[in-house]
């Protein structure tokens, strides 16, 4: 048989439908002409007069808690002018009770708490001390007020061992035990109340909540919820109504019985909409739905309608914000982890559990919270989380590391955090961030530094040293060996832990390219003493080397590269080193050295640096078939200025040599770049002269004569006297 109630049918009932009747039996029974107002005692007659208001307010309270605040004020002054006014009156306690309530209306707990508690301390055998002690009950624990709580309970039962208000006192407190599990103590206390006041029942009807539980406690659920429909009948608070209910519904849904349930549900969510349990009644609602579901799928492909997790995750929540302290929460807490890790939100999972556990570590759920982090650990383990959520990982855990002590659930965070940290490093490096891999290696140090954990610090070291050569290089190929420099001594301290003889090899490359030699000859010395691996040791040399001559330090570029022969052997007969023995061959003037050493590296590995080597040398030596070859081929990639240095060089040898001729081609070519040079002309004078290619004694010079340079114009004058001096009588003793 099913007991199901229409709260509002029995309200309006006990609201409309009585006081008429009652009404109307009173007028009948007096005297036509008598005056009603007469008969009555102004105290029944004033609060007569205050009841339209209080039925509206009721009202008010259960529909629309927003409408009931905006008639507390009115409420309020009319109830404490009665009190005023009449202050021996019966309805005094109910006064006190309804102002109590109507302060909670409008958020003034402080006041309501109060007046409740003058009820249940100066009218502790009226009807409304029970009334009073529920609300207080409620306001108190929403307060945080529980200890001071219980002490007003004590001090009821020590003044008024007997009255409503210790009973009720005394149910409360049974209730309260039975929440917290103390299913025996609830007990006996309930058989002692009984026994001491057999119509505890009709004296205070939240005996019959206390009774109920015990029922659905002990699996009787039909027993309970006949319990819990007397118990709305009695009641006129809707907070306590609405908990009854939905009592009634959990013990439907218990049984299995789930369309009665949601029945019950689906009434708390219509008419308690403002209150806690309309949200619960969602979330069984939530809960059932999602289970049908799964049922159906089993049998069912394709066709139902996808859950919408998104609107049960903003429930779930709002009923863990709003109501954190209410048992069937922690149920909620639970269904929200759950919810996450189908979600495949692993994070927000392990953030849950922790939380869970800080709050209720002896709740029932925990165990099961606690698998479901695990779940999430493995699953975050066994996956491939993009950088952000690696990022997001290491942001949520890092401080587990440090700060949980042996909680096992921070050591397993920790650990997951640990592995993940190192994956993330190694990741921004793949996608070509070693600044950001170095970056999180430092934060990374500093807290496995501080806990000197030394095993971690081994597994991140070579990431780090990875992601430190990555940077290098990506410097050095953007063209920024400055940010190289100053990086280094950013984290100097940390580099030198990682103990990288490369990153000196690299540091010496940037030192050389903003022209620090003396620095780049350090760091190279330091990656050769560190030890650099074998296989960069002819990159090391050569640089070194390289970097000697370019200093003038021939001595250490020539030990250098007899490094290079004896421990690189094919490296030193490659093409980078033939070039260098041929530099520091030139540098030393054994021209005939550097032309065979630049033509064999040439040979081998065309490039425009060993080309100008071989041209030198070529110049040097009067290889002029040679130098003419190499000019072909360098001319393009030269701009004018370097054209006109290596012409002249090309040319001055020439003549030094006694090869006008040779020197005439040169100077032909450099005419052309520098038609009015004034030394470019006397040069090509010169050469023209001695090659015999004059016109007439003095047409050499004739360009000259006309220069607006004093210096040049007086050289070519004595130029052409010394002609004709010699073109002349002196020609003859010649």
């Amino acid at each position: 048989m099913e007991f199901f109630v229409n709260t509002k049918g029995v309200d309006y009932l006990k609201s409309s439908v009585l006081p008429v009747i009652l009404w109307l039996v009173t007028v009948n029974l007096l005297p036509v002409g008598i005056s009603l107002s007469k008969e009555l005692p102004p105290d029944e007659v004033a609060w007569k007069a205050i009841s339209p208001q209080l039925e509206i307010f009721w009202k008010d309270v259960e529909d629309s808690p927003f409408q009931a605040a905006k008639g507390a004020w009115p409420l309020i002054e009319d109830l404490k002018g009665f009190i005023k006014e009449y202050p021996k009156s019966t309805h005094v306690p109910e006064a006190y009770y309804d102002l109590g309530e109507a302060y909670a209306s409008i958020s003034f707990v402080p006041e309501a708490i109060a007046h409740w508690r003058i009820v249940a301390k100066y009218y502790p055998d009226s009807k409304w001390a029970g009334e009073a002690l529920t609300a207080l009950v409620a306001y108190m624990k929403e307060q945080g007020q529980t200890n001071k709580l219980v002490a007003f309970y004590q001090e009821l039962l020590r003044q008024f061992p007997d009255s409503k208000a210790a009973k009720t006192a005394k149910i409360i407190l049974a209730i309260q035990a039975l929440k917290e599990g103390k299913i025996k103590l609830a007990t006996r206390v309930a058989d002692q109340i009984a026994k001491a006041s057999p119509s505890i029942e009709v004296e205070v009807p939240q005996f019959l909540d206390l009774k109920a539980r015990l029922a659905e406690e002990q699996g009787h659920y039909g027993e309970a919820r006949r319990y819990w429909i007397h118990y709305i009948n009695l009641i006129k608070l809707p907070t306590h109504r609405a908990e009854a209910l939905f009592h009634i519904a959990e013990t439907y849904r218990k049984e299995g019985s789930n369309l009665k349930a949601r029945k019950y549900y689906a009434l708390i969510r219509r008419d308690y909409s403002n209150l806690p349990e309309a949200l619960f009644a969602r979330f069984r609602m939530a809960q059932m739905e999602e289970k049908a579901k799964e049922r159906l799928s089993k049998y069912v492909k394709g066709t139902l309608r996808k859950q919408n997790t998104a609107l049960e995750d903003q429930l779930f929540s709002k009923i863990i914000e709003k109501f954190p302290d209410y048992p069937l929460t922690h149920e909620v807490e639970f269904e929200l982890t759950r919810l996450k890790l189908k979600e495949k939100k692993f994070l927000a999972v392990l953030e849950l559990a922790w939380n869970f556990k800080q709050k209720s570590p002896s709740n029932p759920y925990l165990a099961r919270i606690l698998r479901c982090a695990d779940e999430a650990e493995k699953a975050l383990m066994s996956a491939k989380p993009d950088i952000h959520e690696l990022q997001e990982v290491v942001a949520f855990g890092s401080p587990f590391i440090q700060a949980h002590g042996n909680d096992p659930l921070a050591s397993s965070i920790a650990n997951l955090t640990q592995a993940l940290w190192l994956r993330l490093m190694n990741r921004l490096i793949n996608k070509h961030d070693p600044q950001g891999a170095l970056v999180e290696y430092w934060r990374f140090r500093r807290i496995y530094k501080g806990l000197k954990d030394k095993a971690a610090m081994a597994k991140a070291r070579p990431i780090a040293a990875k992601a430190l050569l990555a940077l290098d290089r990506d410097l050095l190929k953007q063209r920024h060996p400055l940010d190289l420099v100053n990086y280094h001594f950013v984290h100097a301290d940390a580099i030198g832990e990682l103990d990288v003889p490369e990153h000196q090899l690299l540091l010496g490359h940037a030192w050389g390219e903003i022209g620090v030699p003396k620095a780049a000859l350090r760091a190279y010395f330091k990656a050769f003493e560190m030890g650099i691996d074998p296989g960069k040791r002819a990159e090391l040399f050569t640089a070194w080397a390289a970097q000697a001559i370019k200093d003038g330090d021939l001595t250490a570029a020539e030990a250098t590269l007899n490094l290079l022969d004896s421990q690189c052997p094919d490296a030193a007969l490659g093409p980078k080193a033939l070039a260098l023995k041929a530099r520091l061959a030139a540098r030393r003037g054994d021209w005939v050295a550097s032309f065979n050493m630049a033509q064999d590296s040439l040979d081998r590995r065309p490039n425009k640096e060993t080309r100008l080597l071989l041209f030198n040398a070529s110049v040097k030596l009067g290889e002029w078939d040679q130098v003419q070859k190499q000019w072909l081929r360098m001319e393009k990639d030269l701009d004018t200025v370097q054209k006109s240095l290596l012409l002249r060089s090309w040319g001055d040898e020439a003549l030094n040599l006694e090869q006008p001729s040779e020197a005439l081609s040169a100077y032909d070519r450099l005419k052309r770049l520098e038609p009015d040079d004034p030394a470019v002309l006397w040069r090509l004078a010169l050469a023209r002269s001695r090659s015999g290619k004059e016109r007439g004694n003095t047409s050499p010079w004739q360009s000259l004569l006309k220069s607006t340079d004093p210096f040049w114009n007086n050289v070519a004058k004595a130029e052409v006297q010394d002609r004709k001096f010699w073109s002349g009588i002196a020609g003859d003793f010649r």
